[in-house]
Formats: structure tokens, C-alpha cells, sequence
């Protein structure tokens, strides 16, 4: 089965960037819910690359392919390992059930594309 590549990826964070650009421009509330965003995902108690293996566990079990796609990039980028990444999925798909088959394929198809960019392991100092 073919993969998502790097490029999909770039494209995919592109559009994203734009439109909500294009959104928080319209509209403050776009603006601040950005704002709330960054704040809520930026490293605190927890390290951010747990808080993006909670919101892909969160996007697959919602059944959100946008947040899927999203949360995989950043893990792309995080260069969190794939055995983590893997184990998020089964963890989504244990509490959202047969339903979230979908999304736990749309990021087997990111995991599979990008294999290159996510590394089989990690450094020891990494706190995931």
C-alpha cells in the first residue's frame, strides 16, 4: 500500500498554515484559539512529543482524518520513533473501536511514507 510522502505532508501543513491564517484574519476568536493552541502544546509538565502522542490518540479515536494527518506531521517533525507512534495507534484504536480502522490506516500510510524521517529509535535522553 502506497505511503503519504514527505511532499504530501509539506503540502498538507501548507494548507493548513494558509487557511488558518485566512481564518484568524476574519475572525479574532480564530486568532486566540491558535494562540491556545500553541500554549497548550508547547512544552511544559509534559513533553510536547507526549502531547502530540495524546492528540494523535485523540485524532484517531475521534475519527478526525485532519487531526490525524496534523498530529502525524508533528510527530514527523518531533522525530518520534515509529514502535511509540505504533503504540499510540493501538492505544486509540483499543478505546475508539472497529470505527477508527480508518484513521489508524490514514497514519499506518504517513508512518509507512515517511519511514525515512521517523526513526527506528531515538536517543536515550528522549523523555517519551
Amino acid at each position: 500500500m502506497g505511503g503519504i510522502t514527505i511532499e504530501d505532508l509539506e503540502h498538507f501543513h501548507n494548507r493548513r498554515v494558509r487557511e488558518n491564517r485566512h481564518m484568524a484574519e476574519a475572525d479574532r476568536f480564530f486568532h486566540q484559539f491558535g494562540d491556545l493552541e500553541r500554549l497548550v502544546y508547547a512544552n511544559g509538565a509534559l513533553d510536547e512529543r507526549i502531547k502530540e502522542l495524546m492528540g494523535l490518540a485523540i485524532a484517531i479515536a475521534t475519527r478526525c482524518d485532519e487531526c490525524v494527518m496534523y498530529h502525524m506531521t508533528r510527530c514527523v517533525e518531533l522525530v518520534i520513533n515509529r514502535e511509540k507512534i505504533l503504540e499510540t495507534i493501538q492505544i486509540a484504536v483499543l478505546a475508539g473501536g472497529s470505527l477508527t480502522y480508518p484513521q489508524a490506516r490514514l497514519a499506518f500510510r504517513v508512518l509507512d511514507g515517511s519511514a525515512p524521517s521517523i526513526a527506528a529509535t531515538e536517543s536515550e535522553s528522549d523523555p517519551t
